[in-house]
């Protein structure tokens, strides 16, 4: 899960970025968008982060961002096809090839082919146990 919550989602705000999709304005949108966002108790909250550029964020709240708050608040701030990408991230050799497609300057990094190996690594290890201290 580190593969996919820190990794690639890292790896593609910081493409977003360097596309000019989140320049200050946008952010301040998601980031307004996101405040309003009622968050499970077991995620993390996102404050201030997303309009601070997504600065020092924690594993959890890189978690929080892909499954909770960036289906959301990218819905006004992303062109479709690369919204319609980032929501495949459930069909994760959809999401591979459809990130070659339209980020053709930037490789698909390893973490990203192993996503695709993460359904047999559960089939032969068994789900990950998390122990709460």
């Amino acid at each position: 899960m580190h593969n996919l919550f820190l990794a690639t989602v890292k790896r593609i705000v910081q493409i977003w970025k360097e596309l000019e999709y989140f320049d200050n304005q946008a952010l301040l949108a998601m980031q307004d968008l996101a405040n309003g966002v009622v968050v499970p108790p077991d995620y993390a909250r996102i404050n201030k982060k997303i309009a601070d550029g997504f600065s020092f964020m924690k594993d959890d709240e890189w978690k929080s961002w892909c499954l909770i708050y960036s289906p959301f608040v990218l819905k006004r701030i992303l062109p479709v096809k690369h919204l319609s990408n980032w929501i495949a991230h459930a069909h994760l050799q959809s999401f591979c090839k459809g990130f070659e497609k339209l980020y053709k300057e930037f490789p698909v990094t390893p973490n990203m082919h192993l996503h695709l190996h993460l359904g047999e690594c559960i089939n032969d290890f068994g789900p990950i146990s998390v122990t709460i201290q």
